[in-house]
């Protein structure tokens, strides 16, 4: 097992880029396949030091044993020499370029390692460099890696060539002391600095530029994602895990990992959409026709096997994808290099996926809409019967992919989920929006639509249908079996959400209306619909579940919100599309007026817009479909459309939108995705580029793709689909998206289309992100709970466990000996990141341990069982009285009708996660009748026989017992009421005895019953 350190060589900033968006540190797929940079070694024709030599743009890389040389040119110099001498052939020109050379030195290097070349070229080169033959060498073959062994003690390095300059650091049997050893001392640089999570090597010809340490681990098959940094400390640079990390498998850390890939499906596959998880794996969701091909699944998944769909005799599916399916699921690791698993999710009928999201436990949960009556559902679901039309599925599948671990219908007789009226769909595929979340407890939380008029509701702020079409928001618990909230949001026409987040005690939720009579209040932005279809946001309290505040948003125009966000201190960001004249706010906003698509930010109360502007290629018209919006910890604001021709209502056309300099792909035949990213307050334009083919209308089928918190977009799309939309069978498939090098899929196996994905870093100005995973959070104390950080970057870490106690351990484990609600408080301090502390909090729920305790014995006089119960931290008591008898009293009674020995068990709390038990013997014997044996003699001179006057007698406890003496003239001197107490021939048992004689005594056993007396001699 080994750990990897990779980086990527970025080049000269603001001159070239070695390193492309798209790279992968791996070998290439053929021993001979073309690297872009070769390393040629070094057999005498260059300096001694020197083992192998790259040729870079501007310079060249020589590779040392201990260490790189950077030679360069500045670029300025490079060209106008190279244009002086493509003008002048027959001159020499006497003027030298600027150069400057960077040594980066492996520091502490004892013994000169060996070297090995990998991917070796068949082509070669020769060297007759000057008269000196010694200096000459011939048929050189060059290779795309090099590998030096034991560096450090156990410690590899490796550099490629295969698309951009790509080194990384092999640890064997890896260790925090192994990763300390690393150090690289940079020489002749004029400084440098950490920016943005990147090293900066600043040169008089360039900077320098390695990109963010990127951490992962691959661990049977999946690729892990931990977190690293560098550590600056003068000219030496060494890297910083900010995680735990497995030594028994590989640990990859890499700056880049970015990738583009087909679905590799054969049948036809159309693209909806795609999320991630905590390890940067993407999830993809599409359709699939297994008729026509199979889809690649994966041995073990789910479903192996199409379930076919609806056909309408001609081949074709249920309107509007007209395409007979299944969902198809895909799972990537974070690299793309692997399809982690694939599977067919579907009944009879057809089905569509909306929206996808990964839990907290990195299961995958799917919004999605069926036809099919037999759509997998589990056991104990809420509702495990289609009710007719389409109903909203929402499906839990297992991180393996291998378990259904939960799925429900939700609907009723109308068409659920489906958006399925025209003025609100104007887009191709909008029909299959919606959007599913989940909270950290797992509860899962749906905005959606519906035409039924009987839908499910719990705690709902409006209970009647409203129009042709409402919004519909709703809350499972996380095994789908219990409905915790559902609400209609609907007026008299039609209404549909398509947004929800989440944020402390409030939902949020987006979408589009075209009613009049929607519940607005008098503080609401705008309460009335501005025209025809207008965006709406409101919001419920998580609660109580009560809807608070919906305001309208929107022109005399047509004007849609499909994205809401969030910013870091609450205020409410929407996107969408708009055919009215929608201001910048403030003028120096990014942005023209009166393009097709906004961006809108409202206060949290949905009282005020303070922000507002517009971006696009025409006026007044919209030219891309909405895919995925985010608004970052750092709140720079992030989308993703896609334009093409595929487009319905609006022209859609991805031509002459603004791109940046750094572009993955700046251009376009107007028929890609258009990704945008602006600076915080929309100040800005950070980034922009195009993706997409040459030669299809690259699109996605509704649905939502995803931003991760970092900026990572995960996106899914519908790509190289033929010209012509019908199911004509084609004779070829077309293979024009970009994929990269070493996906899974780079090529389209069908004749139709492929789910394709790609992820892209867009390497904005870097956030921390306060994060961490408790286990267990509910228990019996004393609870120990181990925490697990999550966190993205951080220089410290502060926990408060909520009970007085501290830490700033990564990784703490904490023991809370009192039963209480705890708030557990992680603050994460980063001074080189845009907002230098994030906080993120969770609660522990610690129950007081039941401890079942209880008294028994059984009263023979009264023949009746007398318990005691002293149990602690109690609030269910079950008793069970070993004769088929049971009691849930906290202190019961219970007769028994034969004697015998029983065993009595308590159960304290019983089905709780503090369940306690105790069981006592008891033995039962016949109704008893006391019996007595009377004397009336006694010597009381302490011989000591006979001293002491009592009654013999069994049970006589049984009754009240008074005992009197008199002595002949009546006078009392002595009483007892204990059978046991004696009478020792004394007045009242004290120092004075009485005289020799003959006394009187009345004994009374029970109070009913008669005296018995008698006399009594006293001898000494």
């Amino acid at each position: 097992m080994y750990f990897c350190l990779q980086m990527i060589r970025s080049g000269l900033i603001g001159v070239f880029l070695i390193a492309a968006f798209i790279g992968f540190a791996q070998e290439p797929n053929t021993p001979h396949s073309k690297p872009t940079y070769e390393f040629v070694p070094n057999e005498g024709q260059w300096h001694p030091l020197a083992l192998y030599k790259s040729s870079i743009p501007f310079g060249n890389l020589y590779l040392e044993s201990t260490g790189m040389v950077y030679d360069m040119t500045h670029p300025e110099d490079y060209h106008r020499l190279h244009q002086w001498k493509h003008d002048h052939p027959t001159l020499l020109n006497v003027e030298q370029p600027r150069r400057h050379a960077v040594r980066m030195r492996f520091k502490g290097v004892k013994y000169a390692p060996k070297t090995k070349l990998y991917n070796v070229q068949s082509h070669y080169y020769n060297y007759y460099l000057g008269s000196n033959s010694d200096k000459w060498a011939s048929g050189i073959h060059p290779g795309g890696k090099v590998h030096f062994s034991n560096v450090y003690n156990g410690v590899d390095f490796e550099i490629t060539g295969t698309q951009d300059i790509k080194y990384q650091w092999v640890l064997h049997s890896p260790t925090i002391e192994k990763i300390a050893q690393i150090q690289i001392v940079i020489e002749g640089a004029s400084s440098i600095y950490i920016e943005n999570k990147q090293l900066k090597i600043k040169t008089p010809v360039g900077t320098l530029t390695d990109d963010e340490p990127f951490v992962y681990q691959e661990i049977n098959g999946e690729v892990v994602q931990l977190n690293c940094k560098y550590i600056l400390e003068d000219s030496t640079v060494s890297f910083e895990l900010l995680a735990d990390f497995d030594p028994d498998y590989p640990l990859i850390i890499d700056p880049k990992l970015i990738f583009s890939t087909y679905s590799g499906s054969v049948g036809d596959n159309f693209g909806f959409t795609a999320t991630y998880d905590s390890k940067g794996s993407l999830y993809a969701g599409g359709i699939v026709d297994g008729d026509q091909g199979s889809y690649p699944v994966t041995s073990g998944a789910y479903d192996v096997s199409w379930n076919f769909g609806y056909n309408d005799g001609l081949g074709r599916g249920r309107a509007p994808a007209g395409l007979t399916n299944d969902i198809s699921i895909s799972k990537y690791d974070s690299a793309g290099t692997k399809l982690l698993w694939a599977t067919y999710l579907g009944g009879g009928d057809d089905e569509f996926p909306h929206s996808l999201v990964a839990d907290r436990n990195d299961d995958l949960l799917i919004l999605g809409t069926t036809y099919s009556l037999n759509f997998p559902h589990s056991i104990g679901c809420f509702d495990s019967t289609q009710a007719g039309g389409t109903d909203i599925i929402v499906t839990k599948l297992s991180e393996d992919g291998t378990t259904l671990l939960a799925s429900t219908f939700i609907g009723h007789k109308g068409d659920d989920g489906l958006n399925n009226i025209g003025s609100l769909n104007p887009n191709y595929a909008d029909e299959f929006r919606g959007d599913i979340i989940t909270d950290d407890d797992g509860n899962i939380f749906v905005a959606s639509c519906t035409r039924s008029d009987s839908m499910p509701l719990m705690n709902a702020s409006q209970v009647s249908f409203g129009g042709l079409l409402d919004g519909f928001a709703f809350e499972l618990n996380s095994t789908c079996s219990e409905l915790k909230w559902a609400t209609y949001l609907g007026g008299d026409k039609v209404d549909a959400l398509y947004s929800i987040k989440l944020i402390k005690n409030k939902i949020y939720v987006g979408g589009g209306s075209t009613s009049k009579n929607l519940q607005t209040t008098d503080s609401s932005f705008s309460k009335l619909n501005s025209g025809g279809a207008d965006g709406i946001i409101a919001w419920y309290g998580k609660d109580d579940k009560q809807l608070n505040q919906l305001t309208f948003w929107g022109t005399p125009s047509y004007d849609q919100i499909y994205f809401i966000g969030i910013d870091a201190i609450g205020k409410i960001y929407a996107t969408g599309q708009t055919e009215g004249t929608v201001e910048k706010l403030p003028a120096s906003t990014y942005g023209k007026t009166g393009m097709g698509q906004f961006i809108v930010r409202l206060d949290s109360n949905l009282t005020n817009v303070d922000l507002s502007t517009t971006f696009g290629n025409q006026l007044n018209t919209p030219n891309l479909v909405p895919s995925a919006f985010l608004i970052d910890v750092c709140d720079h604001i992030y989308f993703s459309g896609w334009g093409s021709s595929k487009s319905n209502l609006f022209s859609g056309s991805t031509a002459d939108m603004e791109v940046t300099g750094d572009a993955e792909q700046s251009v376009t035949d107007s028929n890609d995705f258009y990704i945008i990213v602006l600076d915080k307050n929309a100040e800005g334009l950070l980034y922009a580029t195009y993706f997409g083919g040459d030669s299809t209308a690259d699109h996605v089928d509704g649905g939502t793709s995803r931003f991760d918190k970092r900026g990572v977009i995960y996106q899914s799309v519908c790509s190289s689909c033929p010209s012509d939309d019908d199911l004509a069978i084609e004779t070829s498939g077309i293979d024009d998206f970009p994929t990269s090098n070493g996906t899974v899929f780079e090529v389209n196996p069908s004749v139709r289309c492929s789910n394709a994905s790609f992820k892209i870093d867009l390497q904005i100005k870097s956030a921390v992100i306060a994060d961490f995973i408790a286990n267990p959070t509910v228990g019996c104390g004393p609870l120990n709970v181990n925490f697990t950080n999550k966190s993205i970057l951080g220089n410290s870490f502060e926990w408060d466990f909520g009970d007085g106690t501290t830490s700033d351990v990564i990784n703490p484990t904490h023991l809370y000996n009192e039963a209480g609600l705890f708030v557990v408080t992680l603050t994460v301090i980063d001074s080189t990141t845009c907002n230098i502390s994030s906080v993120y909090q969770r609660q522990i729920l610690v129950l007081a341990q039941s401890n079942a305790e209880f008294n028994v014995s059984f009263n023979g006089c009264e023949n009746e069982l007398e318990i005691e119960n002293t149990s602690s931290n109690g609030f269910e008591y079950k008793w069970d009285f070993g004769d088929g008898n049971t009691s849930e009293n906290q202190n019961p009674k219970h007769d028994y009708e034969n004697p015998g020995t029983y065993n009595i068990t308590l159960i304290v709390n019983e089905g709780s996660l503090c369940e306690s038990e105790a069981t006592q013997s008891v033995e039962v014997v016949e109704k008893i009748n006391p019996e007595i044996t009377l004397y009336n003699v006694f010597t009381p001179n302490n011989d000591p026989h006979n001293d002491c006057f009592v009654f013999d007698g069994a049970y006589l406890e049984c009754k009240d017992y008074l005992l009197k003496i008199y002595n002949r003239w009546g006078e009392k001197i002595f009483e007892s009421t204990s059978p046991t107490e004696c009478w020792n021939g004394r007045i009242q048992n004290t120092n004075t005895a009485v005289a020799e004689g003959t006394y009187f005594y009345v004994l009374k056993l029970g109070n009913s019953s008669q005296p018995i007396s008698g006399v009594i001699d006293v001898i000494y």
